[in-house]
Parts: C-alpha cells; sequence; structure tokens
C-alpha cells in the first residue's frame, strides 16, 4: 500500500496513457478512422483521466490514500461483477450444450458466427450476414439513405439459440420469406414486428411465418426485422406495403418501445411521420441499399478477420459484461406511449385505405415468466389497442398463461426468443383467433 501510495501519480498516468493508447490504435489503426464517433466518448475518459493524473501531484497524502482504497475497492468489486457474470453465462452456455447434446444426439454449435461465414463463405460466395435496419441509426443519417430491409435472393447466416446457427433464403427485397410470395395477387397475412416476429435464430418452416402458410395454406408475407421498433417497422409498411393484403399483424414486444427513443434520432425516420406522402421509394434502389449492406459486412468481417489474427484482450479484462449493464441502465427507461399510439394509429390508417384487417399482436417476453411480468406494460398497450379499435391478439392468455412450463417455449427454458414450439403454438393463436372473427 505504502508503494502504491508513493507511485500514486504515476501509476496513474501509466494507467490513463495505456488507455489512451488502446483507444487510439483501435479507432485510428484498427478501424482505421471509420469508427471515430463510437470513441469518441473513451478518448474523453483516457484524456480526463490523464489530466487527473497531473492533478493528483498536487494532492495531499491523505487524498490520495482515500482515492487509493476507493480506487482498489472499486475495481475489486467491478471485477467479482464481472466475473460472477461470465461464469453464469458459461454455466448456462453449459447447460444448453447437455440438453441439446442429449436430446438431439447432435453436437452443440460452439463456433463463433464469424467462424461459421468463414467456412461457409468458402462454399457458398453469395452468403450474406444478416444485418438489421436499426444498424444504420448508429451512421446518424450521413449514409443518406435508410435501408429497411436486407440482401436479395441470397442464403442469409443469422443467430444461434438453439444449438445451430439459424440461416434463411432471403427475397428480392432481402426480407425472411420464399420470394414467391410477392408474386402472389391475394396475401392472406402480412407480418410486421422485430426479430420475434422476423423468427429469430430457428429455420424455416419452424417460425411464425411459415407456421402460419401451413396451417391457413395460404399467402404470407413478412416484412419483420430483427432489432426494430414501431417506427423502422411504420416506415416498412409504408415502403413495401402492397394490394391484396387481407390481414396485417403488427407484433408488439417489450423492447419495441426502447428502439423507438433511438429511432426517433433519426432525420430520416420521423419523415414518415410529419409527412404522409413521404417515401424513399426502397423497392427501386435495391442496388444502392444492398452496396450499403455489403459494405457494411466487410467492415464486420474484417474486424473479426482482424481479431482472430491479432492479439485479443480477453471480454474479462476490458470488462464487457460491466459496460454492458452500465450501457443497459443509462437506456432511456420512460416509455413514449403517445408517440407509439400515433403510430399504431398512422398504421392501422395505412391499413384501412389498403383494405386490410388490422391486428395488434402482444409478444410476452421471458423475464415475464422467469421473474415478474410487467403487468403495466401489458395493460396500457392493451388500452392502446382498445382506444384505436384494433383487434387484439393476446398471447399472454392465449398461449403463455394456459402453459404448464411457459420457460419451455423459450430455447431450454433459458433467455432468449422463443423456440420452435413456442414460434408453432403463437402461430396458432394467432390464425384461430382471425379465423374465429
Amino acid at each position: 500500500m505504502d508503494f502504491l501510495l508513493k507511485n500514486f501519480s504515476k501509476v496513474f498516468i501509466l494507467i490513463s496513457l495505456l488507455i489512451l493508447f488502446y483507444v487510439i490504435f483501435q479507432s485510428e489503426i484498427f478501424w482505421k478512422g471509420t469508427q471515430r464517433d463510437y470513441y469518441l466518448k473513451y478518448y474523453f475518459f483516457s484524456i480526463l483521466l490523464l489530466i487527473f493524473s497531473g492533478i493528483s501531484y498536487f494532492l495531499h497524502d491523505k487524498i490520495k490514500r482515500f482515492l487509493l482504497t476507493f480506487s482498489l475497492c472499486f475495481f475489486l468489486s467491478v471485477y467479482l461483477f464481472e466475473f460472477y457474470a461470465s461464469y453464469t453465462d458459461l454455466k448456462e452456455i453449459k447447460y444448453k450444450e447437455e440438453i441439446f447434446e442429449k436430446n438431439t444426439n447432435e453436437n452443440f454449435d460452439k463456433r463463433s458466427r464469424f467462424q461459421v461465414y468463414k467456412e461457409l463463405k468458402s462454399k457458398n460466395k453469395n452468403l450474406q450476414i444478416y444485418v438489421p435496419p436499426s444498424t444504420w441509426l448508429k451512421k446518424k443519417d450521413n449514409i443518406g439513405l435508410f435501408p429497411l430491409s436486407g440482401i436479395s435472393n441470397s442464403e442469409t447466416l443469422y443467430c444461434n439459440e438453439n444449438g445451430y446457427y439459424s440461416r434463411f433464403k432471403s427475397d428480392r427485397y432481402g426480407f425472411n420469406n420464399p420470394d414467391f410470395e410477392w408474386n402472389s395477387e391475394q396475401i392472406e397475412y402480412l407480418i410486421t414486428g422485430d426479430s420475434y416476429a422476423f423468427g429469430a435464430c430457428v429455420n424455416r418452416p419452424e417460425d411464425i411465418s411459415s407456421v402460419l402458410r401451413k396451417i391457413s395454406k395460404k399467402n404470407v408475407l413478412n416484412l419483420s426485422n430483427a432489432g426494430s421498433g414501431s417506427l423502422i417497422q411504420y416506415a416498412t409498411l409504408r415502403e413495401y406495403l402492397r394490394p391484396g393484403v387481407k390481414n396485417i399483424i403488427w407484433m408488439f414486444y417489450g423492447n419495441d418501445l426502447d428502439d423507438l427513443n433511438s429511432e426517433r434520432d433519426s432525420l430520416i425516420l420521423n419523415n414518415y411521420l410529419k409527412d404522409l406522402s413521404f417515401t424513399q421509394n426502397l423497392k427501386n434502389k435495391q442496388i444502392q441499399i444492398e452496396e450499403l449492406l455489403k459494405a457494411e459486412i466487410d467492415q464486420v468481417y474484417y474486424k473479426e478477420l482482424k481479431t482472430n489474427n491479432n492479439f485479443k484482450i480477453p471480454s474479462f479484462i476490458k470488462l464487457y459484461k460491466f459496460r454492458s449493464l452500465i450501457k443497459s441502465l443509462r437506456k432511456k427507461k420512460k416509455y413514449n406511449y403517445e408517440e407509439f399510439n400515433q403510430i399504431i394509429g398512422l398504421a392501422k390508417s395505412l391499413a384501412e385505405k389498403n383494405n386490410s384487417n388490422f391486428y395488434l399482436v402482444y409478444l410476452p417476453r421471458y423475464a415475464d415468466y422467469k421473474n415478474k411480468f410487467n403487468m403495466k406494460l401489458y395493460k396500457d398497450i392493451k388500452k392502446i389497442s382498445q382506444k384505436n379499435k384494433i383487434g387484439f391478439i393476446d398471447l399472454h392468455e392465449l398461449v403463455f398463461k394456459i402453459n404448464k412450463n411457459p420457460l419451455n417455449l423459450f430455447p431450454f427454458g433459458k433467455a432468449g426468443h422463443y423456440n420452435e414450439k413456442g414460434y408453432e403454438a403463437s402461430a396458432n393463436a394467432i390464425h384461430n383467433f382471425i379465423d374465429n372473427r
């Protein structure tokens, strides 16, 4: 302790310089300046730490002792949390692996998405990685275009929650549909929503859309995207809704309102609310969209390639879990129901102009059954649906509440998207509700 106290300022300067040099390396060398906005806060933090290190030379020994004791206690606590969170994750992953291998007699795919992509790409040059529209929120409208779909007619790699990496063949606009759906004169169900509506982490025909196609024996078109909130979902409807749709199904999930807070910062997306005639004409800009998406994939691939070929600082040292916790706490928790009410009202009006029925589906969350059901959010969304005279399809009542163990509808009973059983039960409930009206 006496040694640290005597060299307090020198140690702080050394730590500050190491952090600053690492930030410069990541921002300017590794990412070649393309991610400077992201690293700006880390520049600020390291420079602030450096300034404090200089000031510390003039502090009284009592203050230095206090700061040293506080710093040691703080970092010990933080790393204890990091260790616990990392250990819990590893334990959960191990549990999933054991259950999967026991029930399928197959090996749980432990590879990273990059490793899978690299291997499959060598066999299929047209393979792509799924890039959600929320990616462009970080670009601050600098791209001049806000893509709301993916790369067309491509085998697309997505996610692994059920022991395997899900993939899908995208349609002509990059959505998760068989392309022939766009040739149909009549569409029974058009779905919009986030990753749950998209069918995250399962393959066709296990997703909601495919199950609806099977049980209804009619055409289904899915315009959903992972990580999307209500504004992106409404903008997607505006760009890609077509005549001949009988039922529009808007699927609401709990974090859609959090995503809406981020989407309201986009000037392009706000134009859909300010001007009801506004359009980006995205159907006619698929080539431009794909240029942006492929450049983004190349950047992600470049990062992974560099990371795997160079020294990689373990996420434990970088306090990945702790930083994720801080980031989640910083998110706006106050839901803007007025904006959601406005958007859902506009979506219903759009459906009516298209001679389509409009339904709002409430998708329950894992935490609702593992911890405590969020009755306020549930009641508020239901109230908005009733206020706008929208058919409310309550999957909490129709599916999860009546299941003896609703956690069985999630991957291995753990947090994640719905598993195959969850998607199938949800699709059946939606079909039965609409079919009986």
